[in-house]
């Protein structure tokens, strides 16, 4: 399957868990390996890539693999080093009930803090 992506030529792009077959370079992954250009834990911070470093984010079928405890951290990680304007395109196959437990678990006043 192809996606046509909306990124254009020239800008700052990094791919989140691209593993052994990454679209776009710079690739950051888990695990290390050949086409893994920086190994980070995306529950974690990911203090390894400076603020608003890139234009653009790409994640194939990776974001499934966070817990939803971990989302809204991982996700305000995405944000912090994306440029203003930035864009980032998440493909997954289950993101809809993700965002719904992470909502359902700060409607019961619970915050990041808590995972």
């Amino acid at each position: 399957m192809s996606y046509e992506l909306p990124f254009k030529a020239g800008t700052r792009l990094i791919e989140f868990g691209g593993g052994t077959a990454p679209a776009i370079r710079p690739n950051a992954d888990i695990r290390p390996g050949l086409t893994v250009d920086l190994v980070v834990d995306f529950i974690k911070p990911l203090t390894a890539i400076p603020d608003e470093s890139y234009d653009g984010i790409f994640s194939k079928f990776q974001i499934e693999h966070i817990s939803w405890r971990a989302l809204a951290g991982f996700v305000g990680e995405a944000h912090r080093i994306l440029a203003p304007g930035g864009i980032a395109v998440f493909i997954t196959a289950n993101f809809l009930e993700q965002c719904k437990q992470a909502i359902a678990w700060f409607e019961a006043g619970r915050s990041i803090q808590d995972v």
